[in-house]
């Protein structure tokens, strides 16, 4: 497989600051060539578009009807804030698109060769740093915002994709609507040793057993990739913590993902946090619904091998250590 860096090119006419709106049309852009007009369009819970605050760049890919690969365009940040969307040129006809936002282009990959790409074998990986990719995906599935959408002419199909229909005349316009293919993980670890040292020892934070990646219907890879981290002390309500984030795929409840925290230097001890514990404590009934979930886990030292694991609503998990 071959990686795809952003070498295609993205023609966009320029515009006044005041930007292109979908309820404004003034100062969209009006290039004849241009016969298909995609609207970006990011819906939270409350039925607020957060597109601009979440999103910093998009790929948009593009398969004929029989699933063979046509197109794959990016859009830059700047772009993205003059024109919420993306005007191209293609062939009239049918066709699946999907979107990935955040995606760093070191980070997506296609078969070589790519004139007949199955959506499975394209495939996203997900960062492990982090600044990672908190990665959207679009077209939207949850039911929950569809009724806050704005007008959309394509559907929703079976696979995941988008199947919007470009007319023979004029400009065919339609709307994208994304989701959250991530969960934000913040980790929160207090009195472990060596962190109150005068040269502070810090734990590592691993995440492990998570999906390599994602293809382009958001099936997971192999559960082989694990997320580690060396957490640094960052103080929150005048308690100090050593702290570590991540951006991680999303995962079901009978995968074995957990959570690892280890000491590093003369500081040897390992505790295993299973995920699902942390799912079931926060009381989130779906990993793979498309929602912003954030879970907070506060970890506590209390005494020689012995933790404490806190989570709303501040239920306690006994954990027994590795040595």
């Amino acid at each position: 497989m071959k990686a795809i860096g952003t070498g295609f090119i993205l023609i966009l006419s320029f515009i006044a600051l005041t930007g292109c709106v979908k309820d404004n049309r003034d100062d969209c852009p009006d290039d004849a060539d241009r016969n298909l007009m995609l609207w970006f369009e990011y819906f939270d819970e409350e039925g607020d578009d957060i597109f601009a605050e979440r999103i910093d760049m998009v790929d948009v890919v593009m398969f004929d009807r029989n699933y063979n690969f046509y197109d794959w365009r990016f859009v830059d940040k700047a772009s993205l804030e003059e024109f919420q969307g993306v005007q191209l040129e293609v062939e009239p006809g049918d066709y699946h698109v999907i979107c990935w936002a955040n995606v760093s282009a070191s980070r997506s990959e296609m078969p070589d060769d790519g004139s007949s790409s199955s959506l499975g074998q394209s495939v996203i990986h997900h960062s492990n740093t982090e600044t990672a990719d908190p990665l959207h995906y679009a077209p939207d599935r949850r039911e929950s915002t569809a009724k806050k959408s704005r007008t959309r002419s394509g559907s929703l199909t079976g696979d995941g994709t988008w199947l919007l229909s470009v007319a023979d005349k004029g400009t065919t316009e339609d709307t994208i609507a994304f989701m959250s293919a991530h969960r934000t993980l913040n980790v929160y670890l207090r009195n472990f040793p060596g962190m109150n040292d005068p040269e502070p020892v810090f734990p590592l934070v691993t995440i492990e057993h998570l999906a390599e990646y994602y293809d382009f219907t958001l099936g997971r890879g192999p559960e082989n990739a694990y997320f580690v981290q060396t957490s640094y002390l960052m103080d929150v309500d005048e308690v100090t913590y050593c702290y570590a984030k991540f951006y991680i795929p999303h995962f079901d409840y009978d995968n074995d993902v957990n959570l690892v925290v280890t000491g590093q230097g003369q500081y040897t001890y390992s505790y295993v946090v299973p995920m699902h514990q942390i799912l079931e404590i926060n009381d989130i009934d779906s990993v793979y619904d498309g929602d912003d979930i954030v879970l907070d886990v506060e970890i506590i030292w209390e005494g020689d091998h012995f933790i404490q694991v806190k989570l709303p609503p501040f239920r306690v998990i006994e954990v027994k250590p590795e040595f």
